[in-house]
Formats: C-alpha cells, sequence, structure tokens
C-alpha cells in the first residue's frame, strides 16, 4: 500500500480472466484515479473521466494517451 502514496494514478489492464478488483480498490482507496479496461470489475468501480479512464483492452493507443494525460 505504500506504493500507492508515491504514484500519481494506478493502471489496471485486464491480464486474463483476473479483473484485478483489488488493485482497483487500493488505489481509489488512497484517492488514486485509476486507468483500467472496459471490462468486467472495473467498469463497476471506476467512473469514466471522473475517478479514471476505461479503455478497450488490447488499445494501445488509448493506453498510452491515458497514461500521458
Amino acid at each position: 500500500m505504500a506504493a500507492w502514496e508515491r504514484c500519481l494514478f494506478g493502471v489496471v489492464p485486464r491480464c486474463g480472466l483476473s479483473h484485478l478488483a483489488a488493485s482497483v480498490h487500493e488505489a481509489m482507496s488512497k484517492g488514486k484515479a485509476v486507468i483500467a479496461t472496459n471490462l468486467g470489475g472495473p467498469v463497476d468501480m471506476v467512473v469514466h473521466g471522473e475517478t479514471g479512464w476505461l479503455v478497450p483492452p488490447g488499445d494501445v493507443t488509448r493506453w498510452q494517451r491515458q497514461c500521458k494525460g
């Protein structure tokens, strides 16, 4: 959890069947925006444009754009 104190935002890509909901919850509990896939659990947790951004899996250009701000 200490790492969340030092970061600007969290990046939570969907990897296989895991939606990494715990990582989304940890980031948000520290007040960090989250960039996550628009599939599965993150859709219910991240409000696009408010608490983070939801991007399609595999869309590298959108992932890069969101990380750069």
